[in-house]
């Protein structure tokens, strides 16, 4: 992912580098009569955009954790989500509520941490959660 940046260079399958999620490419103002915090008008990278952007919905930063869901498919996946896809088939595909290939998931990757992508992913910006808690149990399953 070009929003990614690492700390140090990958050498080897043991190297854990240290990453840091840039931006999702759906950094605008946000509207501040009435509907404070609310973002409208689409934005954003196709591949990791929540699916009340492609509506044109209004949104707040629950697109954001929508998009972190995705980043961690990408990073545990060594894939593009929907990598294969044409752009506009992405944007069908996460209105209808589908999400990458889970067949994908490495088997020895974590299940708290898949728990967390799937809870980051929901089609319902409000059953997603905040990033304070996606922090606590991300720092949860670390080893």
């Amino acid at each position: 992912s070009l929003n990614l940046l690492l700390d140090k260079p990958v050498t080897g399958p043991t190297d854990e580098p240290l990453i840091k999620v840039c931006d999702f490419g759906v950094a605008k103002f946000q509207v501040q009569d009435g509907d404070w915090g609310q973002m409208t008008n689409q934005a954003g990278t196709k591949h990791w955009m929540a699916p009340e952007m492609w509506t044109g919905s209004t949104y707040d930063e629950k697109v954001d954790v929508f998009s972190y869901a995705m980043v961690i498919y990408e990073i545990i996946c060594r894939e593009v989500p929907f990598e294969e896809e044409e752009p506009t088939d992405v944007g069908k595909y996460t209105v209808a509520g589908i999400r990458p290939d889970m067949d994908a998931v490495p088997p020895d990757c974590p299940t708290e941490l898949l728990d967390v992508m799937k809870a980051c992913w929901a089609h319902d910006p409000a059953a997603r959660p905040s990033f304070p808690v996606v922090l606590e149990k991300i720092e949860a399953v670390r080893v």
